[in-house]
């Protein structure tokens, strides 16, 4: 049952291909952006785990508020974005 269910597969995604995804999203042209700010918060916390310092705190807290608040305007803009371009 297997080895029928392989073939017809193959066979479906040779003949038809893949779906691609036709929906738009916001974060599509900001993965980029995003990455490098939880790449940027996750660094510091590499470089000093267990670090008792104030100033590094409190660059982790101020990291850690970027990484949540930018993508969130980036989502408004992009949904008042489309909500111009609909009207």
């Amino acid at each position: 049952m297997d080895k029928i269910r392989g073939v017809l597969l193959n066979e479906a995604r040779t003949l038809l291909g893949v779906r691609r995804r036709v929906n738009r999203d916001w974060f599509d042209g900001h993965n980029h952006v995003i990455k490098k700010l939880i790449d940027e918060r996750n660094q510091v916390f590499v470089n000093s785990p267990y670090n008792d310092d104030p100033a590094v705190r409190a660059q982790v807290v101020e990291l850690g508020g970027r990484v949540q608040i930018n993508p969130r305007d980036m989502e408004n803009t992009w949904w008042i974005n489309i909500a111009r371009s609909v009207c």
